[in-house]
Parts: structure tokens; sequence; C-alpha cells
């Protein structure tokens, strides 16, 4: 893998290349397991994250289309976060230098989530869960994520539950420092 000269980690793609556009990235989102939905709200599930965005600044030798690369330097990555998240567990990440600067990084990932779930009419009502992923670092006007692909492992078992909606949509959402930032909402209702 090779970086231009004045590869700066520091600069979104587009901003190191005059590009006045947010930089797009695509979110793809796995839900592979849930171990336990508590009734204090806390959802435990493991995820896997999904990341494409391309990179014009570095390139791989020869530029073949069917070789992979995995990144072991500092490059620009989106700074990810699952908002209302306790506690995360990173099983393994890994990136990869397709061709002609797209990157893919995937995360594995054990997530506590707080869900807004009440209790009350438990088995006669609904609770819902939002899967909010976000930038951290970047603002929108410097990052924006999209939405990819979203999929609940089929072989999710929650005896006392059945996942009977699924919604993947693009926002923006606050963030600890204030601005707004690029998020996807990932959500599900059981």
């Amino acid at each position: 893998m090779t970086k231009t000269e004045d590869y700066n980690i520091n600069l979104t793609p587009n901003e190191a290349m005059d590009i006045d556009e947010p930089m797009p990235v695509n979110i793809d989102i796995y839900l592979d397991d849930i171990f336990s939905i508590e009734t204090t709200g806390t959802l435990i599930t493991r995820v896997r994250l999904v990341e494409r965005w391309v990179d014009p600044r570095l390139s791989i030798s020869g530029e073949r289309s069917d070789v992979r690369v995995e990144v072991v330097e500092p490059i620009w990555h989106p700074e990810g976060r699952f908002k209302h998240n306790a506690d995360t567990h990173t099983k393994w990440d890994v990136t990869y230098l397709v061709n002609k600067g797209q990157v893919v990084k995937i995360t594995e990932m054990t997530l506590n989530i707080y869900c807004q779930f009440d209790f009350t009419w438990f088995p006669w009502d609904w609770q819902e869960c939002a899967l909010i992923y976000y930038d951290a670092t970047y603002g929108e006007d410097q990052v924006m994520f999209k939405t990819g692909n979203y999929k609940i492992h089929s072989e999710v078992n929650l005896p006392q539950w059945e996942i009977i909606k699924e919604i993947y949509e693009e926002m923006l959402t606050e963030t600890d420092s204030g601005p707004s930032a690029a998020a996807v909402n990932a959500n599900f209702v059981i």
C-alpha cells in the first residue's frame, strides 16, 4: 500500500482533495446475536459493523482489481461510536484497502446499549430499540454516513420476544461535544 506524499490522517479524503462536500461513508450493521434484554433497559448484543469509503490518496501497487491488502499503518477513518452505549468490547477489527482507494473496515463487538424499554404491560406491549451509530469527531459538514445493509441474523433467538419490525435510516444526531453529526439508525421493534 502506498500513500500520497502529503497524506494527512486528520483530513477526510474530501477535505484533502479540496472537495467541498461531506465525505460519504457507507455503513452496514449486522446484528449477529442478542445475549439479553434486561428490565433496566439494557440490551446486550453482538454486532458486526462494516464501514466503506474511498480515499484516492491510497493505492495498491499495480492496482489489480482482485487484490486486498490489510492496512496496518495509520490512515484516515471515521470516528464512529454507538449512542447510549454503556460498554463496548471489540472482539476484532481489520481494515482493508481493496483497489483504487476503496477502504473497508470490519469490526465485531459486543455492546451494552441502553434502550428505553417499558415493561409495564408485558407481554401485551411492544418495545423499540435504536442502535444509533454516529461520527464522534467530524460534523455533518465533514462526514455523511450512508445506509448500507442492516440484517438481524436469522438464528437470533429471543424466547420471550419476536422481532416484528426493522428500520434502517440516515439521520443527524447531537454529539457529546455539541455539533450535530451524521448517523445511521438501526432500529428494531420486539
